[in-house]
This record gives structure tokens, C-alpha cells and sequence, in this order.
């Protein structure tokens, strides 16, 4: 049998739990810079702490074409922001590549 302790316990991990994440959220909605340099700097200390585990495998950066390129055939480019930026950042490139067909 379950102690009335550890039920409440069990009962009140899922509200802290929801209050934290909540708490967070708001704060980040707030401080979207000073959010994102807390991201990046635990992103930094990770690369400091476990280099082989936060470094790309080799091959998985950029895409590889499906099929052999004809002269006459226009390009597809998927443009995708990162964790860190909203898609906004593409609206320059976006731009130059639709003028450049």
C-alpha cells in the first residue's frame, strides 16, 4: 500500500513539474535574447565537456541529390533555419534565389 506521503508526492511531481516548464516558457517569451544566449552557451559547454559526441558525422551535413542534374532543369532549395533562428533569416536568400531563378 501506498503511504500518504508518497501519493502526494506522486500527485504534486506533475503539477511543480507543469509550473516549472510553464515558468520557463514565459521567461523565454520574454527574454528571447537572453534565452538563446543561455542555449547557446549550454551548447558551448557541452562541445567543451563531450567534443566527439556534439561534433556532425561525417556526411550529414547538406543534402545529396536524388537523381542526375540536367542543364535545363532548375534547382530545388530547401532553405531551413536552425533551433536558434526563425525562419525570417532565409528572406534575403529567398529573395536572390527567386530572381536567380
Amino acid at each position: 500500500m501506498v503511504s500518504r506521503r508518497a501519493l502526494a508526492f506522486l500527485l504534486l511531481l506533475p503539477l511543480v513539474s507543469f509550473g516549472l516548464l510553464a515558468g520557463w516558457v514565459w521567461w523565454a517569451e520574454g527574454n528571447p535574447d537572453l534565452e538563446r544566449d543561455l542555449r547557446l552557451m549550454a551548447q558551448d559547454q557541452l562541445e567543451a565537456w563531450l567534443p566527439e559526441v556534439m561534433a556532425p558525422l561525417p556526411g550529414s551535413i547538406g543534402f545529396q541529390p536524388a537523381g542526375p542534374a540536367h542543364a535545363d532543369q532548375t534547382p530545388e532549395v530547401i532553405l531551413v533555419h536552425g533551433l536558434d533562428e526563425p525562419g525570417g533569416i532565409w528572406d534575403e536568400m529567398a529573395a536572390a534565389l527567386a530572381e536567380a531563378g
